[in-house]
This record gives structure tokens, C-alpha cells and sequence, in this order.
């Protein structure tokens, strides 16, 4: 595999798991805003939450793409995080926007 093929690949392996741990993250503030009774801002992120999972999926998909084009042999998909997974961010509060 040449230089380029290594980077698309890492690439697309970085995208996957960026993608889950904002998915991490989103979770959390959606059980923040709904246990502090932010019932339209949690609804909101839930939307975001959508959108995320959405981008999570064609992330996971341009992966296999890649390591079928290159060869590599595919790792079983990552199971999404746990409603209750905490991401690196540990402790992290939700910043002035709800949705970030």
C-alpha cells in the first residue's frame, strides 16, 4: 500500500472514531439538558444526535470502502457507544450551546 492509500485509510479510520465520540458526547448533553428539564433543547439535540449517527454510518461505510480497495481486512463494525458511554472528554459540561 502506498503512502497515499495509508493516509486515505487512516483517514477514514480517524472519521469513524471522531464520529463515535461525538455521538459520546451528544448523549451526554441530551441527558443533561433532559435531567435539567430542557425539554425543547433536549429535543434539539436529539436531532443533532440523528445527524451524528447519520454521518457516523457513511463514515463506517467509506471505511470499508477504503480497506476493500487496499485490501485490509475489515474489523467487526464498532458497536455505538452506550447510552451511558463517557467520552476521553471526561466530566466535560455541555458549553453555551446546547447542540455543540
Amino acid at each position: 500500500m502506498n503512502d497515499s492509500a495509508e493516509e486515505h485509510l487512516a483517514q477514514a479510520v480517524r472519521h469513524v472514531r471522531e464520529g463515535e465520540q461525538r455521538i459520546a458526547r451528544q448523549m451526554m448533553i441530551v441527558d443533561t439538558l433532559e435531567k435539567d428539564d430542557h425539554p425543547k433543547a433536549a429535543e434539539q439535540a436529539k436531532q443533532v444526535l440523528d445527524v451524528l449517527r447519520r454521518s457516523l454510518e457513511l463514515a463506517r461505510e467509506h471505511l470499508r470502502i477504503e480497506q476493500d480497495m487496499h485490501g485490509t481486512p475489515s474489523a467487526p463494525r464498532p458497536a455505538e457507544p452506550a447510552r451511558d458511554a463517557v467520552p476521553e472528554e471526561q466530566g466535560s459540561r455541555p458549553r453555551d450551546h446546547p447542540t455543540a
